[in-house]
């Protein structure tokens, strides 16, 4: 086994430990050694996928030609930088290495909202984050022929059910949001969320052009792609419908 899927399984462990914690200083720390383990098995599909290469370069952010001394040229890794989330999906991509960039690109968001935006909601955050990752962590484990339940043993079945009892608030909470008209930056700053993130969201969750699936609790939260915002009946631009 090499270090770094060791460093990824160790990173996975941790992350679900703290969130098993349920202690709330621990909260950011249990997204970022999920969002970690979760690179770091990516980058081990990829040098397993070029098994004679040297691993730096197949990782490396930047590669740069050098002269081989006959007449040809080597690459080279430029510095130590590995690469990066954007980096990885666009790599796999060119490896075929099956990674859902709209899963990772949650977990990403997720990872930055609750390091930015850290709110009571975290523990809500986290388990959004562990559903999110847990199907690209599940199809990268496939891919490397690894079984998770013999290297995380309980932290998979927490993974599981977490992702399970998760989706199925969601399913019991499903709503749509339909704008009317599109909103204004006074619109938007009514409800807490800027303009570019707002439309971001949108979009992700959208079912046509003017139409998005959203989640909507018993008090009336909102909640899209991560944003949750106070439901009002009265404004103009936009109608929730359970």
């Amino acid at each position: 086994m090499s270090s770094m899927f060791e460093n990824a399984i160790a990173s996975i462990r941790m992350g679900i430990e703290d969130f098993r914690q349920q202690d709330h200083d621990r909260d950011i720390s249990a997204v970022r050694n999920l969002y970690a383990g979760t690179l770091l098995l990516a980058k081990e599909a990829l040098v397993r996928a070029a098994p004679k290469a040297d691993p730096a370069l197949v990782i490396g952010a930047k590669i740069k030609p050098v002269p081989d001394g006959a007449g040809g040229i080597a690459m080279r890794q430029s510095g130590h930088t590995t690469i990066d989330f954007q980096e990885i999906g666009e790599r796999a991509r060119t490896f075929g290495i099956p990674l859902d960039p709209g899963a990772l690109n949650a977990l990403n968001k997720i990872r930055n909202d609750i390091e930015h935006h850290y709110t009571s909601e975290s523990v809500t955050a986290i388990r959004a984050a562990i559903s999110k990752g847990f199907p690209v962590i599940d199809s990268l484990f496939r891919h490397l022929d690894e079984n998770p339940v013999k290297l995380l043993g309980e932290v998979w079945k927490t993974m599981l059910k977490t992702k399970e009892d998760y989706d199925q608030d969601l399913s019991d909470h499903v709503a749509t949001m339909r704008m009317n008209r599109i909103p204004s930056t006074a619109d938007l700053e009514q409800i807490g969320i800027e303009p570019d993130e707002f439309l971001d969201a949108f979009r992700a969750n959208a079912i046509d052009r003017m139409t998005a699936a959203v989640t909507l609790d018993a008090s009336g939260v909102v909640t899209i792609d991560g944003w949750q915002f106070q439901n009002d009946p009265s404004v103009d631009w936009y109608t929730i419908t359970p």
